[in-house]
């Protein structure tokens, strides 16, 4: 019995033994520069893979954010009338120009985003091609954009 509690305690002082030089050769627990180890980046950084994009009315286009760190991205855009974002998605709303931002903390990336209307993308669909009215008369006539 004696020898097994002398076996237990030696090993037991070898691990705190190792325990205590894997922290001191860490700097004594401070963070370390050098070390390969960390756990924790020293500076925090947000990425998009484009800073400058053109779409159209209702055209949609994805924006990719890379982050070293694993926390919630925060989309936003600055004039939500021209461009909606969700996510990274962009859908442009109506012309103009304005810019969506990601960002984590204190830490931010752009993008300047232009959207453009081109009218010959839509047709105009009427129900009647013409119509006769006489004095007093009425007609209803449908039309949808496509």
């Amino acid at each position: 019995m004696k020898k097994k509690s002398l076996i237990t305690l030696l090993a037991l002082c070898v691990c705190a033994f190792a325990v205590l030089t894997g922290c001191m050769s860490n700097g004594g627990g401070k963070n370390n520069s050098s070390s390969t180890s960390s756990s924790t980046p020293d500076e925090v950084s947000v990425t998009l893979d484009e800073h400058e994009v053109e779409l159209e009315i209702y055209e949609e286009l994805s924006l990719t954010a890379t982050c070293n760190v694993d926390e919630d991205l925060v989309w936003e855009a600055a004039d939500p009338a021209i461009v909606s974002v969700d996510n990274g998605r962009l859908v442009g709303l109506s012309a103009g120009s304005t810019t969506v931002t990601v960002s984590v903390g204190d830490v931010s990336d752009s993008c300047a985003v232009t959207v453009k209307y081109d009218a010959s993308k839509f047709e105009l669909e009427v129900s009647e091609s013409s119509v006769e009215l006489y004095k007093g008369g009425e007609s209803q006539i449908e039309a949808t954009l496509k």
